[in-house]
């Protein structure tokens, strides 16, 4: 009962962790959503990880500037709203986006940082906002700032450390990209009406925390079977990718697997002719 206590108690700490870790699945995931139309080469890595550090530095100023002005939880809790939908915008755009800038003669660095920016850069600055905006929630005294600075920083690096590795080993393999950033946002979205928890009547507050998990189990259900009209399987090594098209070479459907950027097999629907 008294870890429960502390638990729900903890609702800034909470709130940090999970944006640490959501900012780091965010990235690693950032990099499939590109493979497949501008790779994976060291040039996309660079402008995918300097957009994001970029953007969560301004999100460390801009947050810690509104905190100064208006210290209010709900603020926080209204960020972290903001940055589930965010992830919901880059969902939304990303094969749109994408396939307007392969279009393009432009060159992959360029084409990298504009896609990085778009797609990555809203939702890293919000997330961003998130810990500097805690710790002066979390300020007591000057004499213990210190200590409470640096304990939120560190639940936030330890929650991008469970991102990380839980993204790598497990998430990418098993969800796959689009599935991950809906249940990013629905994280998110938990995490802001957790920090209003504490508002709730105490004879409401175990009904919402069963209607939480509940909530978790029946999303992850639906989205582990969710179907798809084609092939996008995330593997622990890369994006394959298959789809149909029609060839422009003899106006013919043509079935196509990609690995990452890369045009990997295809065949003809209609013939048994070599589409390469």
């Amino acid at each position: 009962m008294k870890f429960i206590k502390q638990f729900l108690a903890a609702r800034l700490e909470t709130a940090v962790f999970i944006a640490g870790a959501v900012v780091m699945i965010f990235e690693l995931i950032g990099s499939r959503i590109m493979a497949p139309y501008l790779g994976a080469s060291l040039i996309t890595w660079t402008s995918l990880i300097g957009v994001i550090l970029a953007s969560l530095a301004a999100g460390y100023y801009w947050g810690g500037q509104m905190a100064d002005r208006r210290a209010d939880k709900r603020i926080l809790a209204l960020v972290m709203g903001i940055a589930g939908f965010l992830m919901l915008i880059t969902l939304s755009l990303q094969g749109f986006l994408l396939n307007v800038l392969v279009a393009t003669n432009w060159s992959l660095k360029l084409q990298s940082i504009l896609a990085s920016i778009i797609l990555l850069a809203p939702a890293s600055l919000a997330l961003g906002m998130v810990s500097p905006y805690a710790a002066k929630l979390k300020l007591a005294t000057l004499s213990q700032a210190g200590g409470t600075v640096g304990r939120l920083y560190a639940l936030s690096t330890l929650g991008s450390l469970v991102g990380t590795f839980g993204a790598g080993w497990w998430l990418v393999p098993t969800l796959g990209t689009s599935k991950i950033l809906l249940v990013l946002t629905a994280l998110l979205w938990l995490a802001a009406v957790w920090l209003f928890f504490d508002r709730l009547p105490r004879k409401n507050q175990w009904k919402f925390l069963i209607f939480c998990l509940f909530s978790l189990s029946v999303a992850y259900g639906a989205l582990a079977w969710w179907p798809s009209s084609i092939v996008d399987k995330d593997t622990a090594y890369s994006r394959i990718w298959v789809y149909d098209v029609i060839d422009k070479k003899n106006n013919e459907p043509a079935r196509i697997m990609r690995i990452d950027s890369g045009f990997s097999s295809a065949m003809f629907l209609n013939s048994n002719d070599l589409v390469f």
